[in-house]
């Protein structure tokens, strides 16, 4: 299925946010899923509702105590685009 304008601009995001060190540059070792806690999406920053699916990561993002969280389809993004970076370019 091709990508709406919307998920095209959250995939940029996640580039812009990957090479800021906002969201990791690498896969966690472990992430959980369950309903959301109504925080903001560390991507998107839309709050992820109760009825909505959420993903935290293991680790907060290297240098900061921030828990990262993550829409379904944030995370989905944002696992495409990190494959795409950590091809292009080597790791810290």
């Amino acid at each position: 299925m091709p990508l709406t304008r919307h998920d095209l601009e959250l995939q940029a995001l996640a580039v812009t946010r990957i090479r800021q060190k906002v969201l990791p540059r690498r896969y966690p070792k472990s992430l959980w899923a369950g309903l959301g806690s109504g925080e903001r999406c560390s991507l998107c920053d839309r709050t992820i509702e109760k009825a909505e699916m959420e993903y935290e990561l293991d680790e907060p993002v290297t240098g900061t105590n921030s828990i990262v969280r993550l829409h379904l389809q944030c995370h989905a993004l944002w696992q495409l685009e990190l494959a795409r970076v950590t091809e292009a370019t080597p790791q810290d």
